[in-house]
């Protein structure tokens, strides 16, 4: 499975590559990926920049970066119930793309 073309996927692909460990919302996942990699988030019609666009193409590409050592949660947390995205690299995953 490729993730070519596919912004959303190659962004989350990066930053789990270089980081681990991401969590917080949708929009400040969209914000953050925006910041630290503007070439591949620049696109409209390929990177949405509404939270609820944003999600509903997180779990579209789930899958994929799962076949690629991603996990991807959803959460709620607190009182309000807000939601939330855990990022992580899979434990002891070891790929093509390792």
């Amino acid at each position: 499975m490729a993730l070519d073309g596919d912004a959303v996927a190659s962004a989350v692909l990066t930053l789990v590559r270089e980081q681990g460990l991401w969590r917080g919302t949708a929009s400040e996942l969209i914000t953050y990926l925006r910041m630290l990699y503007p070439a591949l988030t620049e696109s409209a019609e390929a990177f949405p920049r509404q939270a609820a666009g944003f999600g509903a193409e997180l779990r579209r590409v789930t899958p994929l970066l799962r076949a690629h050592g991603v996990e991807v949660t959803h959460l709620r947390k607190g009182k309000e119930r807000k939601r939330l995205v855990c990022i992580a690299k899979i434990e002891g995953w070891e790929g093509e793309d390792s």
